[in-house]
């Protein structure tokens, strides 16, 4: 997938790099209010903070230096906050820039580390198999 720094078809959208898809990331509930049902909740955070887990993110020299868009989007709320310890055992300190991602600059020395990404921001590359 591209990974952009807003949706792709918007002005001004610039593409910080590829990455690998791996699952659609599964929001916590536990500090949502109990008046409204779960699956009330869950669509309401899959319509306005749709994210997925990505891994293997390259990107050029000139890109690596860019803000990654999402650490306060998903590390800092209470619907994502669970993936920092996931994503960030050892010392939990949360990506500023796309560097700190664990992003490569090739294919090859991709990482399989895992972080956040809005889905809203991302574009296919290619015909899916």
């Amino acid at each position: 997938m591209q990974l952009f720094d807003r949706p792709h078809a918007e002005d001004g959208a610039e593409m910080l790099g590829t990455a690998c898809v791996w699952h659609t990331a599964a929001p916590s509930l536990s500090t949502a209010p109990a008046h409204n049902s779960e699956a009330v909740q869950l669509a309401a955070i899959k319509e306005h903070m749709p994210a997925v887990e990505i891994f293997a993110v390259v990107c050029t020299d000139e890109q690596a230096a860019k803000d990654y868009p999402f650490t306060s989007a998903f590390y800092e709320s209470a619907a994502y906050k669970h993936f920092r310890k996931q994503h960030f055992e050892g010392d939990l300190i949360l990506p500023t820039s796309m560097a700190e991602t664990q992003a490569s600059t090739n294919l090859e020395s991709a990482t399989h580390l895992r972080v956040l990404w809005d889905a809203r921001f991302t574009k296919q590359v290619g015909d899916l198999l």
